[in-house]
């Protein structure tokens, strides 16, 4: 062979290693945890995409039993991802139908969801940082970049012409929110008056937003305004609880009406795999109650059971009118390593006025924990706590509930309430990775235990819950059991509830 012809070959071969880099590792982190948080992921186990001219998709056949992590490419996923999706440099965009037991995450680019998907840890987009790729021998490696903050227009119209998403239950009927989005100083300042029409109260409530963020770690939020409240947006969110209503007028949430102004001062402490955001604040609020009342017998429209009084007619429980003026302190705390995740909100409130004197001093508590085990199986706690101290008795608006679907189903809904509350819930996560269902993806079984109870200055008797489900895209059918009575019950429903 030539010397000319061996060259080739050497750069022939080079190139086809270059070419088959299969790991990718993080060179630079950057400040804050976000780097940390893609090494961590790049350490475990996960499926890593190269970087390329064209977009890449996870089709709608396809499942995978790990983490997906693209580089430097537009993303589309159609089918099933037990884990995360990780899209760095580039947008992900999900497509009615898909699946991602994680979370759907964009660093340099933007997530953008279906109504139809399901995406259990949530959405994520860092839109100004990102992480540059360069290709060494044998692997990727990244580092952080900070993006150009290029200007806005100062108002913008999200959505249609500023038409948020609509939400629906007993009390207000259908809640349609228009707000334009007002960007000041370098996005700096951003300012969301709104109006929301409730057709079923024929009300139209004005509320505004404004947070102020000087610096990446300091941040103020401001809101005022009208609107019906809850204390159970936990337990489902506003999506899955309108269409449970819209269907079978079941509303697990309890309602009354306020007017209500807030301030929050909020600052970041950031390390290697931890975040800490503590913040003060205060509020004041006027509140009343709502109907459905006992005697109501107009309801909002639903698909079934449209005049059941357990349901659609059930009364929202009366609360104890005035004003509350109180102080408000608590921290958000997220914790990442080692595919081991850990979520936790505190809230405190001590009240400076209360209704009848009624000065309480409360905290909630919501937390979740979630982490692999072995064989693409995994465990996920979920807590939610009230604990309040009062001389006398707490105002009604500040009681939460329990009770039927989405906590305790062989219970009546939202039967168990007061100003102590306690939920706990295990579940146990099993993926049939050799099953995969044409369109629909894998099969999962799930193992779930919930204990809880819930009362005034006490908590009574627990409850208890066991459940063995199979899920299978946006269904799941589910056995549940009452250890204490061993009564049972046998039900369908939507993968994404309890």
């Amino acid at each position: 062979m030539t010397l000319r012809g061996a060259l080739v070959a050497v750069v022939l071969v080079a190139g086809s290693f270059r070419s088959q880099a299969q790991t990718a590792t993080v060179r630079e982190f950057g400040p804050g945890t976000l780097g940390r948080l893609l090494q961590n992921s790049l350490d475990a186990p996960h499926r890593l995409v190269s970087p390329g001219p064209d977009r890449w998709v996870l089709s709608r056949d396809s499942t995978y039993g790990v983490t997906v992590i693209v580089l430097n490419r537009t993303t589309v996923v159609e089918g099933k991802v037990h884990g995360d999706v990780i899209v760095v440099g580039g947008d992900l965009f999900i497509h009615p139908g898909a699946q991602i037991d994680g979370r759907a995450m964009a660093i340099g680019g933007g997530v953008y969801p279906s109504m139809l998907a399901i995406v259990r840890g949530g959405s994520e987009s860092y839109r100004d940082v990102t992480f540059d790729v360069s290709e060494s021998p044998g692997r990727y490696e990244l580092s952080y970049h900070a993006l150009l903050a290029y200007p806005s227009p100062p108002v913008t119209f999200p959505g249609l012409y500023g038409l948020r998403l609509a939400t629906y239950d007993r009390s207000n009927g259908v809640s349609v929110p228009v707000a334009p989005f007002v960007s000041l100083d370098s996005s700096r300042i951003i300012i969301e008056p709104a109006l929301s029409y409730r057709s079923n109260l024929g009300k139209v409530d004005p509320s505004v937003n404004l947070s102020y963020q000087p610096s990446r770690r300091f941040h103020a939020r401001a809101i005022a305004g009208r609107a019906t409240l809850t204390n159970e947006s936990w337990i489902w969110g506003d999506l899955v609880n309108s269409l449970s209503v819209l269907v079978d007028g079941i509303d697990t949430r309890n309602y009354y009406r306020a007017d209500r102004a807030q301030l929050t001062l909020h600052r970041l402490w950031e390390g290697a795999a931890v975040n800490v955001e503590p913040f003060i604040g205060a509020r004041w609020e006027r509140a009343w109650s709502v109907g459905p009342e006992s005697l109501t017998v107009k309801s909002p429209w639903t698909f079934f059971e449209r005049k059941e009084p357990d349901n659609i007619l059930r009364p929202n429980p009366p609360i104890d009118a005035g004003h509350i003026a109180s102080v408000l302190v608590g921290t958000a705390f997220n914790w990442e390593s080692q595919g081991v995740r850990l979520t936790m909100r505190v809230t405190g409130e001590g009240s400076f006025t209360a209704p009848r004197d009624q000065r309480f001093t409360q905290a909630v508590v919501d937390g979740i924990l979630q982490f692999p085990t072995f064989a693409g199986q995994s465990y996920v706690l979920d807590v939610h706590m009230l604990a309040t101290a009062a001389a006398d008795s707490t105002p009604r608006q500040r009681w939460g509930w329990l009770g039927g679907t989405g906590t305790f189903r062989l219970i009546p809904l939202l039967s168990l309430g007061g100003d102590e509350l306690f939920f706990l819930e295990n579940d146990y996560i099993i993926p049939l990775q050799k099953v995969n269902v044409a369109y629909l993806g894998m099969p999962a079984i799930i193992v779930r235990y919930m204990i809880g109870s819930a009362g005034v200055q006490e908590l009574p008797s627990f409850q208890q819950q066991l459940s063995l489900g199979a899920a299978l895209s946006f269904f799941r059918a589910e056995l549940r059991i009452d250890p204490a009575t061993r009564s049972a019950q046998f039900g369908v429903g939507l993968s994404v509830t309890r």
